[in-house]
């Protein structure tokens, strides 16, 4: 009918990629398990000896502790006692508590034990008070 010829011509123009700053993140939980644990209303701790060079006067204590909050502050929840054969015990104070009574163990002994005591209230059995760490402070005879 008409004449004429008719062609397609396609280019090849390249390759686009589209750039996008962005940040992916991934956390992954394998084997998790929870749990809630009951605790004793009183428990103990008593160290081995704790051995000096030369006999010391005078001992005292420095304590670390956490106490959950909504507990009754006015209560010792963390009481330390020292002893100089671990029989005899004496109730004590840490010195970043005391109000500068029963702070001091006067003795006259190479060897100190002592005896830490966790109690916490009837109605909070799955709480606990936390001592994270203590130090002796001992003054040479």
């Amino acid at each position: 009918m008409f004449g004429g010829k008719v062609t397609s011509t396609v280019t090849e123009e390249g390759n686009a990629v589209d750039i996008l700053a962005g940040t992916r993140a991934a956390i992954g939980i394998k084997d998790i398990e929870l749990s809630k644990r009951t605790y004793a209303e009183q428990s103990q701790i008593i160290t081995r000896a704790h051995v000096f060079s030369k006999p010391l006067s005078a001992v005292s204590i420095i304590s670390t502790e956490d106490i959950p909050k909504g507990w009754d502050t006015s209560k010792e929840w963390v009481s330390f006692y020292l002893s100089p054969d671990g029989y005899t015990w004496t109730h004590i104070v840490p010195l970043n508590r005391s109000a500068g009574v029963d702070d001091v163990l006067f003795t006259y002994s190479t060897t100190i034990f002592v005896k830490i005591l966790l109690q916490r209230p009837v109605d909070k059995q799955h709480e606990t008070p936390l001592l994270k760490n203590f130090a002796l402070k001992g003054i040479p005879a």
